[in-house]
């Protein structure tokens, strides 16, 4: 893979450019990504409530596995397959600086602060406005959220009409 963001020329205190073919991962697709991530988490937690349930009493437990679980989940698949099932869905990856995997613990960092920090609004805006849309939790795991940029050939390809000028 090549790497895709390169070091400026300014040096090394400036922050990083991407490369041609990638582009910071637009709001939209990553809002649409978490909440496909919430439906997996969801649908992977059921049948773990279920035994839970049979083999120990109590709610408070299904509520840790809940948080156990999406931890597990989020660090898991995005040092692994840099990024989620909702993030492959929306053509998104988390990525270092240097282009390579987080590691489990930037993995870990990144979903246990998506998960104390997720339901504040400031939190929502910190992508909105700043120029890499780096949300809160990507800057102490040192990650990248990128999104591949279409070109008119995959456009072609997908079906996508594509206007011409006519002469």
């Amino acid at each position: 893979m090549s790497n895709p963001y390169k070091t400026p020329e300014s040096g090394p205190s400036a922050e990083p450019q991407p490369a041609a073919s990638w582009r910071p991962g637009a709001v939209g697709n990553r809002i649409a990504a978490g909440l496909i991530d919430v439906v997996v988490v969801f649908v992977l937690w059921l049948p773990l409530v279920w035994v839970l349930d049979r083999l120990v009493a109590g709610d408070g437990l299904a509520f840790v596995a809940l948080i156990v679980l999406a931890l597990i989940y989020g660090s898991v698949m995005e040092s692994r397959w840099q990024g989620t099932l909702g993030f492959k869905a929306n053509r998104l990856r988390v990525l270092q600086q240097d282009g390579s995997n987080l590691s489990m613990l930037q993995g870990f960092i990144r979903s246990l602060l998506r998960l104390l920090l997720s339901g504040t609004l400031v939190t929502w805006l910190v992508p909105v406005v700043t120029k890499r849309k780096r949300a809160l939790w990507d800057y102490p795991a040192g990650a990248f959220v990128v999104g591949h940029k279409r070109d008119r050939r995959e456009d072609e390809l997908a079906g996508v009409v594509i206007s011409q000028e006519i002469d």
